[in-house]
């Protein structure tokens, strides 16, 4: 049975009722029907709770892929330099030679598959989705772990790592003596890793009871936003593919002497299907047509009814802060592919506040696990190369002279000790008991000494 022969049914029905009416009043008794759906209410979150659920979290989910992406992209904008800590000299690490170019080829070609710059990168995704990343450092039998050993760093995918614990957690005071090997699996084989040859770096874990040693991800208190954009996207996505009809025309109450009959689940079954002829999509009616007087009732929704961009913005900005990313970066990203050139305010606040901090973090990791400190040098890393920052750096070198002149004014002029001016200059005091005098305390020949000299002609 078709639609129109259903509302002709109805029709039929009606007729019949008003004539027998009187005679037949069970006619017009209701029929009741269990719900043809149900909403039960209950919310649906993603399950970010096995490792393998937090990666296709940043696959799927477009706002936290461009967030990790974002953070990986500007932790690759370091510049890397190396400190003498004899003479203090520091030299971009591309021209550091002093070593034969040892550690220079180890960290800007770490392996056959990755620059410098990639691997960096993908560090930092493994860092931000799963809470934790691993380092694997090639060392040939039976050399020590330090740079000049080591001929390759990899990183591991966190989800093919497993720590075997020792158990003697409470007792240790070293690192072998809580963890006794990584189980790196791969094809489904576990290869065996010393622990002195990997780099583990993890985000705050509080579970003592179990993965203590591993890290946390800071997608997982995040479920419920990452849900809700997923959500909306899909409802979306619903209305633009599958679009319905507009709306349900039905008899008019006005003209008819009984209210309308209830339909059987057959004939419930027979509209579902009648409504598939109809929406605003290709070769489908736009309106139900019927013979006898009806009236319209809108059933359409669309996206700004529903809320949907709001719920990804409102959504978005905990995902945003979580990282360290302020979301007008985030919406740059997405819509342009760029952070945009009228971002910087926002871009000094992600680096000065996350990305500079993480890095000194990786960098001190780094000194330690390959042992720079033993060689008599270290590695750090800055980002004043970049536009954005450089304008800070120019304030910050102004301010610093204003106060070095003011300093030196008023020490000359016996209103500050020695030891206040080196201070407010930046000058190590090598003798305490001469930094309590004044000026005017000194000898003419050490105030000569000292005193500011006159350029020439």
């Amino acid at each position: 049975m078709g639609l129109k022969d259903t509302f002709n049914k109805s029709l039929d029905y009606l007729k019949i009722g008003a004539k027998n009416k009187a005679l037949n009043p069970s006619a017009f008794t209701p029929r009741v029907f269990a719900p043809t759906f149900i909403i039960n209410g209950q919310p649906v979150w993603r399950n970010l709770s096995e490792l393998s659920y937090l990666i296709t979290c940043y696959h799927e989910n477009f706002l936290v892929n461009a967030v990790i992406n974002i953070r990986a992209d500007a932790k690759a904008n370091r510049r890397r330099f190396v400190r003498d800590l004899v003479t203090l000299e520091e030299t971009p690490l591309n021209e550091y030679v002093k070593d034969g170019g040892i550690l220079k080829k180890l960290l800007l070609n770490p392996n056959p598959l990755q620059s410098d710059r990639e691997r960096i990168k993908q560090k930092s995704v493994n860092y931000d989705i799963f809470g934790e990343s691993y380092t694997y450092a090639t060392v040939p039998i039976p050399f020590d772990v330090d740079y000049k050993n080591i001929t390759t760093l990899k990183n591991l995918a966190p989800y093919c790592v497993a720590p075997v614990l020792t158990g003697k957690f409470l007792e240790a005071t070293q690192l072998d003596e809580i963890i006794t090997r990584y189980d790196f699996t791969i094809g489904g084989k576990p290869i065996p890793i010393d622990v002195k040859k990997v780099l583990h770096m993890n985000n705050v874990n509080v579970m003592l009871d179990q993965n203590f040693t591993k890290g946390s991800s800071k997608l997982i208190p995040l479920q419920k936003p990452i849900s809700n954009i997923d959500e909306a996207l899909k409802a979306r996505n619903v209305m633009i593919v599958k679009k319905g009809a507009l709306g349900i025309i039905s008899p008019k109450a006005s003209n008819l002497e009984v209210g309308g009959l209830p339909f059987t689940p057959g004939e419930i079954k027979q509209l579902h299907e009648s409504f598939d002829d109809y929406g605003i999509s290709e070769n489908q009616k736009a309106f139900m047509l019927s013979p006898t007087p009806m009236e319209f009732t809108k059933i359409a929704m669309n996206v700004k009814d529903l809320g949907l961009f709001e719920e990804v913005s409102l959504s978005g900005m905990p995902i945003c802060y979580a990282y360290g990313v302020p979301p007008e970066l985030a919406k740059n990203w997405i819509t342009t592919g760029t952070l945009g050139t009228d971002s910087d305010e926002a871009q000094k606040r992600m680096y000065s506040d996350s990305i500079i901090p993480e890095t000194d973090d990786d960098d001190e990791a780094d000194n330690e696990f390959l042992k720079l400190r033993d060689f008599g040098i270290e590695i750090f890393s800055s980002f004043d190369h970049l536009k954005f920052l450089q304008a800070d750096k120019k304030k910050e070198a102004e301010t610093n002279q204003i106060i070095s002149a003011t300093a030196e004014r008023e020490f000359f002029s016996a209103l500050i000790t020695y030891g206040q001016y080196a201070n407010r200059v930046g000058v190590e005091l090598v003798n305490e008991s001469r930094g309590k005098l004044l000026f005017t305390d000194l000898t003419p020949e050490e105030q000569n000494a000292i005193r500011p000299k006159k350029a020439a002609g």
